[in-house]
This record gives C-alpha cells, sequence and structure tokens, in this order.
C-alpha cells in the first residue's frame, strides 16, 4: 500500500542520513581516535588563530561523535529521538552494553 511505502521510504531516508556507529557511547572512542581527528582537523584549518581552532575542534569532535556513537544517533523509529534519549526515558536501569550492525547488500 501506499503508506507502506512510505514507512519504507521513511526508514531507507533515515538509514542514508544515519553515520555508522562504531562506538556505544562517546566515553568508548579511545583517546588515540580523537587525537586523530583532532590533527587531522587541525591540519585543515592551519592558519588560524588558536582560540578559533579549538573552538572549531570543539564542533567537529561532536559532530564526529554523532557520526560514530550509536546513542548519539536518532531512533528510526522517531528521528526526533536520540538514542541516549531513549535509553533515559525508558529507565535508569536500561544501558546498552554492545550492538551489531547489519549492512543489506554485503557479504
Amino acid at each position: 500500500t501506499v503508506r507502506e511505502m512510505q514507512k519504507s521510504r521513511q526508514r531507507d531516508s533515515h538509514a542514508c542520513r544515519c553515520g555508522t556507529p562504531e562506538y556505544i557511547r562517546p566515553e568508548d572512542v579511545p583517546s588515540k581516535v580523537i587525537d586523530q581527528e583532532k590533527e587531522i582537523a587541525r591540519t585543515q584549518m592551519a592558519g588560524k588563530p588558536d582560540h578559533v581552532i579549538e573552538k572549531i575542534l570543539e564542533g567537529k569532535i561532536s559532530k564526529y561523535f554523532d557520526d560514530v556513537c550509536l546513542n548519539k544517533q536518532f531512533f528510526i523509529k522517531d528521528d526526533s529521538l536520540k538514542i541516549e534519549d531513549l535509553v533515559k526515558k525508558h529507565g535508569d536501569n536500561l544501558a546498552i552494553s554492545h550492538f551489531e550492525r547489519w549492512t543489506v547488500g554485503q557479504g
């Protein structure tokens, strides 16, 4: 039906907007990885004042966490909610301990 197609299309478009989670939380990202991301960003901003670079780095690292941390991504059934908000909403005793990511058409 048209309604099912719309829902499927919404899921597809959401899947395209999501990053590729590698970690559950920002705290799980190794400091070495964060340092590498910062170094890449610093190289791209060569010549800018240090105080400007630091502000931009904060935003870039936050965006990086949105892309690679599962709990910073939006819930596929309600893209107004991030996974971390959904977990908080359902109680203090709920926590994500691991996850698997499947990709259709590979393998």
